[in-house]
């Protein structure tokens, strides 16, 4: 196989991958407010809905960097290899590689993904901590329900983008 088919079979499996975690991505954003009947407005959610949702915003940030560093082993040089590598990988997401590949997320897209990174690590290390709805989980269902749009329209433009490139280089 040329060198040309081969980077187009990469680029289309990439997209067809992408295309697959944006329903992972959108599944779990819509898991949340189910998860919630009656909240705002009602009382809190109990603590098993609370557990259900801390896991389901850690998880939602963890499929989106599975799908940061699957584009950056296929487009780059892999993902970012210290200590902070997943500030790295999102700082990557966001920057234009000239001649390789547009940002992934634009910078308002990684402000709120940045949020979701936080909220994973404190649930990563808050096994002696209580969950609490108001001021905490609550904050972070709204930067779920505010970045879930915007990430789905950075991941289908650069999906579109991947699919211009792989035309170019049809034989």
């Amino acid at each position: 196989m040329s060198p040309e088919r081969t980077a187009r079979a990469l680029l289309l499996d990439l997209v067809g991958a992408m295309t697959s975690d944006r329903q992972v991505l959108a599944g779990i954003a819509a898991s949340v407010p189910a998860a919630l009947p009656g909240v705002p407005g009602g009382e809190p959610p109990d603590a098993f809905r609370l557990a259900f949702v801390a896991v389901e915003l850690a998880r939602y940030y963890t499929a989106f960097e599975h799908l940061v560093e699957m584009v950056e082993k296929t487009l780059a040089a892999g993902p970012p290899r210290s200590e902070r590598w997943h500030q790295d990988l999102l700082a990557a997401a966001s920057r234009e590689l000239p001649g390789i590949r547009p940002p992934l997320v634009r910078q308002e897209t990684r402000v709120l993904l940045q949020e979701l990174l936080g909220f994973r690590h404190f649930l990563r290390n808050a096994y002696a901590v209580d969950l609490r709805w108001e001021g905490h989980l609550e904050r972070h269902v709204r930067t779920l329900a505010a970045v879930q749009p915007l990430l789905d329209a950075d991941l289908a433009a650069f999906a579109a983008h991947l699919r211009t490139a792989a035309a170019t280089l049809e034989g």
